[in-house]
């Protein structure tokens, strides 16, 4: 069996967006500025968030879309080949076909492997252009200069220009902080290390861990405990030593990972945020913590009802927009998705107010 795991950690740093998406009450999808003045009318099916000045929206009636300026203008595409389309990411993207099937009879590609997987995908640029011939099963944003893409039970790390770079077996990447962690499964069970950007193994692979990307010089290795159930908050340095040791589990593990300066984990009250010294950021206990995005994160609590709502704090773990939400993200040039009762999306501002929100 192969290991799988996502890679939330590795975060972007593009510059924030100056559009952000939200939703009408026909669940027609459009954008926002800051300021939350409507500057692309709700038309879309889906709509993804801005990257790189683009985003991937679905057209109305298809099944099918392309990347979008800041103006609205399909700046990429449309194309009936792609179905979906991740974020922009160093000039390159993955775009996937729902409808197809690797290796079936509709597969004229000559896509890598034979398995017959869903959501086949394949990098573009800025142009449309596709930068290499192959399909992957799965294929993660470009990171560092290099993309991972996945198939048949291994991951092929590729460059900008499409050439291809290495490939292990397992799962591999992305790329954070010059080095990716590579996991894999063995006759004794699975294991995990990290490799450099020409596939060798650096920091060797250990049975029975999970490792997650470098963030701020350390990355989560996490084992099951004495009960096969829960993992321990521990972290090593780059050179594979144990640089951290906790008495803290981890809620998460996209969730523990390093992000301004602090991570989220959990002890037998409930989550919270640690510094780099494994210390309390603050003395309250949440019963769910994101991680920390322009000085907010955004923590869940029970309200009088019963309901878990969502609100979001300060460094201090002081709430400063009040618990009312259904979901909460991260915040990107001074605006966050948010989800309302209802399934209604629309966006907040770090005064707590409403954005694109429509009655």
């Amino acid at each position: 069996m192969l290991v799988v795991l996502v890679f939330g950690c590795a975060t972007r740093r593009a510059r924030p967006p100056r559009l952000f998406p939200f939703r009408d009450s026909q669940k027609r999808w459009g954008y926002i500025d800051r300021h939350g003045k409507t500057v692309i009318d709700p038309q879309f099916p889906y709509a993804s968030e801005f990257s790189e000045g683009l985003a991937f929206v679905s057209l109305p009636g298809r099944e099918w879309g392309g990347y979008i300026d800041e103006k609205g203008r399909m700046g990429i595409g449309p194309s009936r080949a792609w179905t979906h389309g991740q974020p922009f990411s160093e000039g390159r993207a993955a775009v996937w076909n729902y409808r197809l099937r690797l290796g079936s009879r509709q597969d004229k590609t000559g896509g890598v492997g034979s398995s017959r997987m869903t959501r086949p995908a394949r990098y573009i640029d800025r142009t449309g252009e596709y930068i290499t011939d192959r399909w992957f099963a799965r294929c993660l944003d470009f990171s560092e200069g290099i993309g991972c893409a996945c198939v048949s039970g291994s991951t092929y790390a590729v460059n900008r220009a499409g050439d291809l770079l290495f490939s292990l077996p397992g799962f591999v990447g992305p790329f954070s902080e010059g080095l990716a962690a590579a996991s894999r499964s063995t006759p004794e069970g699975p294991e995990s290390g990290y490799v450099d950007i020409t596939g060798k193994e650096v920091i060797p692979p250990r049975p029975g861990q999970y490792h997650m990307p470098f963030q701020e010089g350390l990355a989560l290795v996490v084992g099951l405990d004495e009960f096969g159930l829960r993992f321990a908050a521990d972290y090593i340095d780059r050179t594979g030593n144990l640089a951290l040791q906790t008495p803290y589990r981890v809620r998460d593990l996209d969730l523990a990972c390093f992000r301004e300066g602090l991570a989220v984990v959990r002890d037998s009250a409930g989550c919270f945020h640690m510094d780099h010294d494994a210390r309390p950021q603050y003395a309250e206990r949440w019963s769910m913590a994101k991680p920390f995005s322009e000085g907010l994160a955004a923590v869940r609590v029970n309200d009088s009802t019963g309901r878990w709502v969502w609100g979001y704090i300060d460094r201090t773990g002081k709430l400063r927009i009040p618990p009312s939400l259904h979901d909460a993200f991260e915040f990107k040039g001074g605006v966050a998705q948010v989800v309302l009762e209802g399934n209604r999306w629309c966006c907040i501002n770090k005064k707590g107010e409403l954005l694109g929100l429509q009655e």
